[in-house]
């Protein structure tokens, strides 16, 4: 498991944002995935990598007008399409 202080890795592929928040400890991955939305970096869609489904992200990403896509591939991993409501500024 990744510590608090670890460094929480993000990259950009065309027009869409990775981070990858497997091995932190909750609630440190909607944290950082919420921190990363609100900066305002990303513009269209965030693509999360973690290892469980973070139900609880879920109704905050509503809030702040996100949609979201829950995917699991290779086993135990989820990713998390999230991208801007249509109707959202």
């Amino acid at each position: 498991m990744k510590n608090s202080g670890d460094e929480i890795e993000t990259w950009q592929d065309a027009d869409t944002w990775h981070i990858d928040v497997r091995g932190l400890v909750p609630p440190q991955p909607m944290v950082a995935i919420l921190s990363l939305l609100k900066s305002g970096n990303i513009k269209n869609r965030l693509i999360v990598h973690i290892e469980r489904d973070p139900v609880h992200l879920y109704a905050e990403l509503e809030e702040l007008g996100w949609d979201y896509e829950t995917n699991i591939s290779d086993g135990d991993q989820y990713l998390i399409e999230i991208r801007k409501q249509a109707n959202a500024e």
